[in-house]
């Protein structure tokens, strides 16, 4: 008998389901589910054209100036869009300041717990004042919960490095509505553990759940 093939989902929607509790995570699973069967649409992927822009805009080594950054919101059309997008970039511009930040290549690794393989994806390797940050964007306005702080960063920072061997970096969440960049402050001690133990529980869920779901269940 074949074995379950592996659930891969993002690191995102991965901590979304470790904050939440009860029945809730039902909801949260089925809904995973149900994006995960359908094809990926650049169309779908709100974000997309600014996430590229700002990692272009690094890597470039910001020669192409900040004027390019502004520009990016004339490709969008969408009216929605254009206002959410120049939001983020005023405010990712209001946090850069007169910050150093200096592009590094660097590669990360899945987080696998049994049958659940969680993308870890953060966008930018930057050297902010000297010290290395590896750098995952936060673009809603609604805030980012502080419930998924620790476990995002305890993912980003086991399962990512700098290309060169340099000093390993810090990893960092920047909320950028709130221009506000999350490092951590402290050490959670069984956090590996309590990982482990929701990935089973979402691989559970996931595998018992039918690919529709109603609202009773």
């Amino acid at each position: 008998m074949p074995s379950n093939p592996t659930i891969v989902i993002s690191l995102t929607s991965f901590v979304d389901f470790v904050t939440k509790t009860g029945t809730p995570r039902i909801t949260c699973v089925q809904k995973i589910k149900s994006q995960m069967g359908q094809p990926y649409d650049p169309m779908l992927d709100y974000w997309k054209q600014l996430r590229e822009a700002i990692i272009e805009f690094h890597r470039a080594a910001r020669t192409s100036s900040r004027v390019r950054l502004q520009n990016q919101i004339g490709a969008v059309h969408a009216a929605n869009k254009v206002i959410n997008y120049q939001a983020c970039v005023n405010d990712y511009l209001g946090w850069l300041g007169r910050k150093t930040a200096v592009w590094f290549d660097f590669q990360c690794t899945n987080y696998t717990q049994g049958g659940v393989r969680v993308k870890v994806n953060p966008e930018l390797g930057l050297e902010i004042n000297g010290t290395p940050h590896l750098v995952k964007l936060y673009f809603k306005a609604d805030g980012l919960s502080k419930r998924a702080v620790d476990p995002l960063l305890h993912l980003i920072g086991a399962n990512s490095s700098r290309n060169d061997g340099g000093r390993r970096p810090t990893p960092a969440i920047l909320d950028i509505r709130q221009r506000k960049l999350y490092t951590p402050t402290r050490t959670v001690a069984g956090l590996s553990a309590l990982l482990q133990g929701e990935a089973a529980a979402f691989e559970t869920i996931y595998r018992q759940l039918p690919q529709k779901c109603s609202r009773g269940v």
